[in-house]
């Protein structure tokens, strides 16, 4: 008898020290807020339409909410649960400890919820914004978790540089990428750095290099989304003919700058004004009248069109007095592809953003050829036609192939958005 009562004893000893058997378990909730400092916001005021557009004044300068990213929950070192946060911040999540927690961590690692991107220091290390609560309740449940509050980072003189390019980098995802099937396949472990030494995308790194002084700038932030966002969708391509392409009319040449209105080569001019659209599609929605696009201007509202070069209304056309050279500007391929976008009266084509980078993708990986007129490989030549249209993966290739895979006629808008920037 007295060696049963022993062997139970054992086995009881044995059941207590296994920490799966005997983990301290709960749940914790919350609401996590960072102070959003964005610029380059539709303005409140009756200056311009905000119709249409995706973020207004109503949602800068103030704090909010850290949307789908992953949280992780410590006791003390030890990982003890993961969760995510909704569109409103708000997170939910099942901890099991192999000890009593003594306290409980909350780290934010600015990144997706599905991985999509996460924003790192400019020297690649993780930014991580961390929040301690020295009171536990455990063996909680999820109807009636611990409760954590709502917690705030940063502020209106001190704003979380790391978390605003995040803030400009999930509305790009969330208002536009996540539209496209070919994005969807192919964004995926986006590494964007925060002040670096120049605004830059390699787009076969999948890497964003965001300048120290435009963590705030949301529509560089944007158009830097755009090039990583068009080499998704063609899976892992890129428009840009390497390394004389912001060189025009120079054949050879390197580090040559470009601007919204330099005259580019076909292939860089397409990239760079794809790359502006694709960001803007997720400032200002379809049925926006006024989408001002500026780039470099700081932490506030754009700059009238009029009054600066920076600026410029993706919407406005000056009308189709064109010229081949005209064709050869960021800011008139950026339009044209506007115009097949928006649903406003007029001059509006209304072709989906999924639709439009169903055509970027058949354009680079190519009908027939890669090497024949219109394909991506297609080889610079003279006895082309038009000016334009000499280099491939132009904007004229690219109206080639929307207009194919989607039985348009795009030749009004095409030349109605040849006017160089000034409107």
């Amino acid at each position: 008898m007295f060696k049963r009562i022993l062997k139970h004893i054992f086995l009881i000893l044995i059941m207590l020290s296994s920490s799966s058997a005997f983990a301290f378990t709960g749940y914790v909730s919350g609401i996590l807020r960072s102070y959003n400092n964005l610029g380059q916001y539709c303005p409140d005021d009756l200056s311009r339409s905000c119709v249409g557009s995706n973020y207004n004044e109503s949602d800068a300068n103030s704090f909010q909410p850290l949307r789908h990213m992953k949280v992780r929950l410590y006791n003390g070192n030890h990982l003890i649960g993961v969760g995510t946060t909704n569109i409103a911040g708000a997170y939910l999540i099942q901890y099991s400890s192999p000890t009593v927690p003594g306290s409980l961590k909350i780290r934010v690692r600015l990144e997706h919820r599905d991985g999509r991107f996460r924003v790192f220091l400019a020297n690649g290390h993780s930014q991580n914004l961390d929040y301690t609560s020295s009171i536990v309740y455990w063996n909680t449940s999820a109807s009636n978790p611990q409760y954590m509050g709502t917690i705030h980072w940063g502020s209106a003189g001190l704003p979380i540089k790391g978390a605003n390019i995040y803030e400009g980098a999930w509305r790009t995802w969330h208002y536009a990428f996540r539209y496209s099937a070919p994005i969807g396949w192919h964004f995926n472990n986006v590494k964007i750095l925060n002040g670096t030494s120049g605004n830059v995308s390699s787009s076969n790194e999948k890497k964003i290099s965001i300048l120290s002084g435009s963590q705030f700038q949301y529509h560089t932030i944007a158009h830097e989304m755009g090039h990583v966002g068009s080499s998704a969708a063609t899976n892992g391509g890129t428009f840009d003919y390497p390394p004389n392409v912001y060189c025009y009319p120079n054949t050879s040449g390197t580090n040559c700058n470009h601007t919204l209105s330099s005259q580019e080569w076909g292939s860089a001019q397409f990239e760079e004004g794809l790359a502006t659209f694709m960001g803007m599609a997720g400032a200002f929605d379809p049925s926006s009248h006024d989408p001002i696009y500026c780039i470099g201007q700081g932490e506030d509202i754009c700059a009238p069109p009029s009054t600066s070069s920076l600026s410029v209304d993706l919407e406005t056309s000056l009308g189709s007095n064109c010229t081949n050279a005209d064709r050869r500007r960021e800011i008139n391929s950026a339009k044209y592809m506007r115009d097949l976008y928006d649903n406003t009266t007029g001059d509006g084509m209304q072709i989906s953003f999924s639709n439009m980078m169903v055509s970027i993708h058949s354009f680079y990986n190519g009908i027939g050829s890669s090497t024949g007129n219109h394909g991506k490989n297609e080889p610079w030549s003279f006895w082309k036609t038009y000016v334009d249209d000499f280099d491939g993966r132009s904007t004229r290739d690219y109206r080639y192939h929307i207009e194919n895979d989607h039985s348009l006629n795009t030749n009004f808008i095409y030349n109605l958005n040849c006017n160089p920037v000034g409107d």
